[in-house]
């Protein structure tokens, strides 16, 4: 998110409301105070919970930083951001057999494919599905890419005398 908050700011346009607070805490949807600040998480209340367990695995569980302590990549890439990671890995076949697991995700895939759709939408889409679809499109069309980058592009490959004149 923190990408597309810098895009917008690329772009002179607004972020919608929710997405950040600037660094008085107050709600923004101007991306250059919400850089100044921070992100907002998913889904409220709820989200809060999920990021919060998440800081507490990837974070304090393996010793590193967490919250306000991750020095954000946009900031300093001259250290280590002191991010840590947790990993998962389960068993299936200790709970129930992998084929009727597999079964039951399907199912599960199919009823929430079946749900009414709002207004405006022409499909529900599970988590992933959208980076495939992009993936696949990406792969057929190629990859879009703004004015601004191709400018900075540009201009960098002058500055460092490298030919970009087929972007």
């Amino acid at each position: 998110a923190r990408g597309k908050i810098r895009l917008a700011l690329q772009k002179k346009e607004q972020i919608p409301e929710g997405w950040a607070l600037d660094k008085e805490g107050q709600m923004t949807t101007d991306p250059a105070r919400a850089m100044e600040g921070c992100l907002l998480p998913f889904g409220g209340h709820k989200g809060y919970g999920i990021i919060l367990i998440i800081d507490i695995l990837c974070g304090i569980l393996t010793d590193s930083n967490y919250g306000p302590y991750v020095i954000p990549a946009c900031k300093d890439v001259s250290s280590p951001q002191g991010t840590g990671h947790f990993f998962l890995s389960l068993n299936i076949r200790k709970f129930m057999s992998l084929n009727f697991f597999k079964s039951r995700v399907d199912r599960m895939i199919k009823e929430i494919k079946k749900c009414p759709l709002a207004t405006g939408v022409t499909e529900i889409l599970l988590p992933g599905e959208r980076e495939f679809i992009t993936e696949k499109e990406r792969l057929t069309v190629g990859i879009p890419v703004d004015d601004i980058l191709i400018n900075k592009t540009r201009e960098l490959g002058k500055a460092l005398n490298v030919d970009v004149n087929k972007l």
